[in-house]
C-alpha cells in the first residue's frame, strides 16, 4: 500500500509559462511532479492518476474543489486506455453512430458532411435501404485537417479498457462519472471557452494540447445554474502545454479551452485525450432525498394548513420536528448508502434458449447474480422484513430470505441448485424449505431484480 506522499516525495514545479501573472506572482494551477523516492506502483487506479498525492491526501487538502492542479508524469502511461488503433476500430464499426461528432470553434459540424449511406447511392438506396451511415474516411480527414475536433462521449459504455477507470472515479468522489475522447490535429478549439457544472479530470493519451484558463464563475456551480454559460472573459490567467501521460484537473467552475498548435512543438501531430467528467453530489442532492424520505410520513403528505383555519401553528411544528428526527443518527453515511444503492449498474443482457429460464430443465444449472450488487444495501425493518436497495430500486423480502440473500449481496453467481441444497441442508432459517428457495430465485429474476446466468455463460465466485 502505498502511504500519503511526503514532501520529499513529490516537488512543485514552478509556472513555466507566466501567462497571467507578473513576477513573483502566483499562479492559479498548481504543477505536482512524482518525486524519485515515489513507489513505482500506485495503490489504486484513483492513487495512479493524482501521483505524487495519494488518494486521501487529494480528497483531504487543499487540492480537490479548490484550484486546478496539473500532475505531470514521466511518459505516456494512459496509452493502453485508447490506441489509435482502438479509435480508428471505433470509426469503422457502428459503434460510433448516436454517439460521436465533429466540431470546430464550438460548433458541430452536420454529420452527413463526413458520412455516406451504407449501401451508397445505388438502387438499394434508392429503393428503401437502410438509413444507417457509415464514416467517409475522406471527407473526414478533410475536415480534420481544416481544425474539426473527433469528439465521442461516454466512451466508457463502447470501450472496455475504460470502464475500470470510470468505476475508479465513481467509488473515490462519489459522483456519477462519464469519459469523453477528444482527437485533434489543427490549431483550432474544438469548443469554445466555457465552464464546466462539474469536475474534469483531463487524461492526455497522446501527443499535446494547450489549455488555457480564464478564470473562475462563480464557485460551485450547478447544472441548472442560474448564471448561463455566456460572456466568457478575454484575459487568461494560465497557459501550459499538457504532455503524453499528464493528467490535468479542473474544479467546476473554471473558464478554459484548449487547443493543438504547431508552435508547442506537436507540428501538426494528434492529440488524443480522455474527459473524465464527475458530476458530484450537493447538498441539494442531499435535500431531495430527505424529500423522498419525508414522502413516507402522513403528515407531509397532508395539505398545509389554510392561513384562517388556525392550526398553522401546530401543522408547522410537526412538519419541523421530523424533519429534526430525519437529521438523527449518521446522516452521512445513510446518504451515501443510498447514492450507492441507487446505482444503476451498465445493463448486461444474458439471454439463452429460453426466454424465462425458470421453464427451462436446466434451471437448476442456472446462476443467479444480484444486479447492483456492488452498491447495494440491506437492512431489516422494524417488523423484521428485510429492506433491499439496489440498482436504483428499493425492494421488501420475507426476513428469512437473508441466509440465501448474503451471497448475492456479496457479488457471488448463485446456482439455483444451491437455493435448494441450502434449504434442504437446513443452512436456513425454519420454514424455509426447497420450494421457498426456487420461489425467491424465480421472483428474483421475473421482476428484474437479479439476473439469471445461463450454465454455459455462468462466471465469478460460484456457491
Amino acid at each position: 500500500m502505498i502511504e500519503p506522499a511526503t514532501p520529499s516525495a513529490s516537488r512543485r514545479e514552478a509556472d513555466p509559462s507566466g501567462v497571467g501573472a507578473g513576477a513573483g506572482a502566483s499562479t492559479p494551477v498548481e504543477v505536482l511532479v512524482a518525486g524519485p523516492d515515489q513507489p513505482p506502483a500506485p495503490a489504486s487506479w484513483f492513487d495512479g492518476i493524482v501521483r505524487p498525492l495519494a488518494t486521501q491526501e487529494f480528497l483531504d487538502t487543499r487540492y480537490r474543489d479548490k484550484h486546478p492542479v496539473l500532475f505531470r508524469s514521466e511518459g505516456p502511461r494512459f496509452a493502453s486506455l485508447c490506441t489509435w488503433d482502438a479509435l480508428n476500430g471505433l470509426l469503422s464499426s457502428t459503434a460510433w453512430q448516436g454517439r460521436m461528432h465533429l466540431v470546430r470553434d464550438g460548433k458541430p459540424i452536420p454529420e452527413h458532411y463526413y458520412t455516406t449511406p451504407y449501401f451508397g447511392h445505388g438502387w438499394r438506396a434508392r429503393r428503401g435501404g437502410s438509413n444507417e451511415r457509415q464514416i467517409d474516411d475522406g471527407r473526414l480527414a478533410a475536415f480534420l485537417r481544416k481544425g474539426a475536433t473527433v469528439v465521442m462521449p461516454g466512451l466508457q459504455e463502447i470501450h472496455p479498457p475504460v470502464r475500470p477507470l470510470a468505476d475508479a472515479f465513481d467509488e473515490t468522489l462519489g459522483g456519477y462519472t462519464g469519459i469523453n475522447l477528444y482527437a485533434s490535429w489543427a490549431a483550432t478549439r474544438g469548443f469554445a471557452t466555457h465552464w464546466d457544472d462539474h469536475d474534469v479530470f483531463v487524461l492526455q493519451v497522446a501527443g499535446t494540447k494547450r489549455w488555457h484558463l480564464y478564470g473562475e464563475t462563480r464557485r460551485f456551480p450547478l447544472p441548472r445554474d442560474a448564471e448561463p454559460n455566456v460572456k466568457p472573459p478575454r484575459e487568461t490567467v494560465w497557459s501550459e502545454v499538457i504532455r503524453a501521460g499528464d493528467v490535468f484537473y479542473i474544479p467546476r467552475g473554471w473558464w478554459h479551452d484548449a487547443r493543438t498548435e504547431p508552435g508547442d512543438g506537436a507540428d501538426g501531430a494528434g492529440s488524443l485525450h480522455l474527459s473524465c467528467s464527475v458530476l458530484p453530489a450537493t447538498g441539494l442532492d442531499l435535500m431531495e432525498w430527505l424529500s423522498g424520505r419525508l414522502a413516507r410520513r402522513e403528515t407531509f403528505r397532508r395539505d398545509l394548513p389554510h392561513p384562517t383555519d388556525g392550526t398553522g401553528d401546530a401543522h408547522y411544528a410537526a412538519l419541523r420536528e421530523l424533519v429534526i428526527e430525519e437529521l438523527q443518527g449518521d446522516l452521512g453515511r445513510r446518504f451515501r448508502d443510498h447514492l450507492r444503492s441507487t446505482w444503476s449498474e451498465r445493463p448486461r443482457t444474458s439471454l439463452g434458449p429460453t426466454l424465462d429460464p425458470w421453464k427451462s430443465p436446466d434451471w437448476e444449472r442456472y446462476g443467479i447474480r444480484l444486479r447492483g450488487a456492488r452498491h447495494a444495501t440491506m437492512e431489516r425493518s422494524s417488523d423484521g422484513d428485510l429492506v433491499l436497495e439496489a440498482n436504483g430500486y428499493r425492494w421488501t423480502f420475507d426476513g428469512r430470505c437473508m441466509a440465501l440473500m448474503a451471497p448475492l449481496l456479496r457479488g457471488e453467481t448463485v446456482r439455483v441448485g444451491a437455493f435448494r441444497e441450502a434449504a434442504a441442508e437446513g443452512a436456513v432459517p425454519e420454514g424455509v424449505s426447497a420450494s421457498f428457495a426456487d420461489e425467491l430465485a424465480r421472483m428474483l429474476v421475473m421482476r428484474g431484480i437479479a439476473q439469471a446466468v445461463p450454465p454455459a455463460a455462468a462466471s465469478g465466485p460460484e456457491r
